[in-house]
């Protein structure tokens, strides 16, 4: 399928396995994913569906890439070209690469939300270490240099598949939303059920339990409970509705991990590659939570 961006928590890898928890999703079907990150999972079914759209991402740099490519599509691609070939053309070592984060901060300091700096986030991802982002405390990007990494060919991303597919998150997300704010997304979602033929909910929220975080602060143990209450409000709405989480990581577990086995159906979900590096993967207890709505294809057990 289509990959527009890479980020870390994408779920392409665990996608067929995720599948086999949303049969519910048919024509019309309104697709609400508040952690849209790459947006693999509505994506993957904005063909099929072709509804409304709510979608929120609360990484400032990420929500403006999305908005730029959705709503101002052929100048963002062009810009995204133009981008990528000077990367391409000027960064080849870690020193070459220390110098285009640095300026890719300070544009964004002076001029956060510019399509500039939109754009070139795009080729400094693919020439990251794992092709990933990272954030540090400041809010800088703080990702080292990935030697031997190729930026893609943006005729081959954004070809007539690509363009037709943001045609469909345009006009979904136009009768939907696309936030900064995951609370407020999930608030519009549930408020417009009345008014949509079918919904279904993917939750992949930052990891409680984990120390990989993407953007340092934005998420915490209020957000964990303030999301329980929110499944809750899904669960007794009849929505069917899935989450990703870590209920456990090393010695750290989830609070609410009991919580949730009892009440709902865990599977675990089997990550087939772990971006941390070698030294910093510990064990760790990764699960799908399925909301009691969900039709399952039980023939993949």
């Amino acid at each position: 399928m289509k990959r527009f961006i890479s980020w870390p928590g994408a779920k392409y890898r665990q996608l067929k396995m995720l599948l086999q928890y949303a049969t519910n999703i048919g024509v019309g079907t309104a697709l609400c994913e508040p952690f849209f990150g790459t947006g693999c999972f509505t994506m993957h079914f904005i063909r099929k569906a072709r509804g409304r759209v709510y979608a929120s991402d609360s990484c400032e740099p990420l929500y403006s890439w999305w908005n730029y490519l959705i709503n101002h599509t052929d100048i963002f691609v062009k810009e995204l070209a133009r981008a990528s070939e000077h990367v391409r053309n000027s960064v080849n070592s870690k020193e070459d690469f220390a110098l285009l984060r640095n300026q890719w901060n300070q544009l964004n300091e002076d001029d956060p939300g510019s399509i500039e700096v939109a754009a070139l986030l795009w080729p400094m991802i693919y020439k990251s270490t794992n092709n990933l982002a990272r954030f540090n405390k400041t809010g800088k990007y703080g990702q080292s240099y990935g030697h031997g990494r190729n930026i893609p060919n943006t005729e081959a991303v954004f070809d007539s598949e690509g363009i037709e597919i943001i045609e469909y998150l345009r006009e979904g997300m136009a009768t939907g939303c696309f936030v900064r704010s995951c609370f407020e997304c999930l608030d519009l979602f549930l408020y417009d059920l009345n008014s949509v033929n079918g919904a279904f909910c993917f939750l992949d929220p930052p990891y409680i339990v984990s120390n990989d975080v993407y953007s340092r602060g934005s998420w915490g143990i209020e957000d964990v409970y303030r999301l329980r209450g929110i499944i809750q409000d899904l669960e007794n709405a009849g929505v069917p509705w899935m989450m990703t989480e870590y209920f456990k990581k090393g010695d750290v577990v989830h609070p609410l991990a009991e919580d949730y086995r009892s009440n709902f159906r865990v599977f675990p979900l089997d990550r087939k590659c772990d971006a941390a590096p070698r030294m910093a993967q510990v064990p760790a207890d990764e699960v799908v939570v399925v909301g009691s709505s969900n039709r399952i294809n039980e023939t993949l057990f």
